[in-house]
C-alpha cells in the first residue's frame, strides 16, 4: 500500500504537464486578445490605458501566481521626459567642462584663417604678461591671410608689446590697406609705450613715410599717430600734407600740427569752422565744428558756441549746451 501511495505523484505528473501546456497558450491568447481590444478603442487617454494595463497585469498575476508588476507606461510622461532632458543637458555641460578646449597656441597653428583670428583675440590678453603669447602674435604678423595679420596687429597694440615694433613698422608697406591702417595705429601705440628713444625715432620716420600712402584712411592714422608722438621732425612733412588746406585730411593734419606746437594751420581751420554758422553749414558739420572748437579753441569760439544754442537743429543746440557745460559756463 505504501508503494502505491509513493507512486501516485509520479502517475499524476503527466496530467500536470498537460495542464501547463494547455494553460500557457491560453494565457498567451488571452493576453493578445486583451491588448488588441485596447488598441482598437479610439481616443483612449493616458489614464484609460494605464487602467486597462493594470487590469491585464492583474490577470497575468492571477494566472502565474506572481505579484502584480509595476504599471507599464506606453504613453510618455512629459514630466519624466523633461527631467531626462535636463539631466542629459547637465551631463553634457559637465562633460564639456571636463574636456579641455584647444589652447590659443594650438588655434594659432590651425589651417583655418577664422580659427587663427580667434587665436589672435585669445592671445591678446595673455600677451600682456606672457612672452610665449607675444611670440605667437608676432608670428601671426606674417600670416598669409590679411585679416589674421590685422587681428594680430590689434592684439599687439592692446597687449602693449613694444618688442613687436619692428615687425609692426614693416607692415606699413603691406599690400592690404586694412593691414597698413592697423600697422600705423599699432606702431604709434607701441612706440609710445617704449622707453627706447631709438624706437620712438624709428617709428616717427616710418609714419612720416606713410603720409604718402594713397589710402585716405592709412594717411589719417599716420597723421594722428605723428601728432601724438611729439616728434618735432614730423612738422615739415605734416605741413606738406596740409598744403592749402583742401585735402581730405586737412583738419586732422592741422590738429596734429597744433599738438606739435604749430598752430598756423589750425587757426585757418578754426576760422573755417566758425564760418559754418554764417554760411549755411549742415547740422552734422556744425555739430562736429562745435566739438573741435570747444576742445581746441574754447575761448576764441565762445561767441559762436553760444550762438549755436539758437540753431534750428536740435542736435546742434544740444552739442553747444554740452560744450558750454564742459567749459564751466
Amino acid at each position: 500500500m505504501s508503494a502505491t501511495i509513493a507512486q501516485a505523484p509520479r502517475r499524476a505528473r503527466p496530467a500536470l504537464y498537460w495542464l501547463l501546456l494547455l494553460a500557457v497558450p491560453a494565457f498567451g491568447v488571452c493576453t493578445l486578445l486583451t491588448l488588441r481590444a485596447i488598441a482598437r478603442q479610439p481616443q483612449a487617454s493616458s489614464s484609460d490605458l494605464e487602467e486597462r494595463l493594470r487590469h491585464v497585469e492583474e490577470q497575468l498575476a492571477a494566472l502565474s501566481g506572481q505579484p502584480r508588476l509595476t504599471t507599464l507606461r506606453l504613453v510618455p510622461d512629459p514630466t519624466r521626459h523633461a527631467a531626462s532632458l535636463d539631466q542629459t543637458a547637465r551631463t553634457s555641460e559637465a562633460e564639456g567642462r571636463e574636456t579641455p578646449s584647444p589652447s590659443a597656441a594650438e588655434l594659432a597653428m590651425s589651417q583655418d584663417p577664422k580659427t587663427r583670428r580667434k587665436a589672435a583675440k585669445k592671445l591678446r590678453d595673455l600677451a600682456k604678461s606672457d612672452p610665449e603669447a607675444q611670440r605667437q602674435l608676432r608670428r601671426l604678423l606674417g600670416d598669409p591671410d590679411a585679416s589674421v595679420r590685422r587681428e594680430a596687429l590689434d592684439a599687439l597694440r592692446k597687449g602693449g608689446d613694444p618688442t613687436a615694433l619692428n615687425e609692426t613698422l614693416a607692415l606699413l608697406g603691406d599690400s592690404d590697406r586694412n593691414v597698413r591702417e592697423g600697422a600705423a595705429k599699432a606702431a604709434a601705440s607701441l612706440a609710445a609705450k617704449s622707453t627706447d628713444a631709438t624706437d620712438k625715432a624709428k617709428a616717427s620716420q616710418a609714419l612720416q613715410a606713410a603720409l604718402k600712402d594713397k589710402s585716405f584712411e592709412v594717411q589719417a592714422e599716420a597723421i594722428e599717430a605723428l601728432g601724438r608722438g611729439g616728434d618735432p621732425s614730423a612738422i615739415a612733412p605734416l605741413r606738406e600734407v596740409y598744403g592749402d588746406g583742401s585735402g581730405p585730411n586737412a583738419l586732422g593734419t592741422a590738429l596734429a600740427l597744433a599738438k606739435l606746437g604749430d598752430r598756423a594751420a589750425f587757426q585757418k581751420e578754426a576760422t573755417r569752422l566758425r564760418g559754418l554758422f554764417d554760411h549755411g553749414g549742415s547740422s552734422d558739420e556744425k555739430r562736429d565744428a562745435i566739438r573741435v572748437l570747444a576742445e581746441h579753441a574754447p575761448q576764441e569760439s565762445r561767441a559762436v558756441i553760444e550762438k549755436a544754442l539758437r540753431d534750428p537743429s536740435d542736435r546742434v543746440r544740444k552739442e553747444a549746451q554740452r560744450a558750454l557745460e564742459r567749459s564751466g559756463r
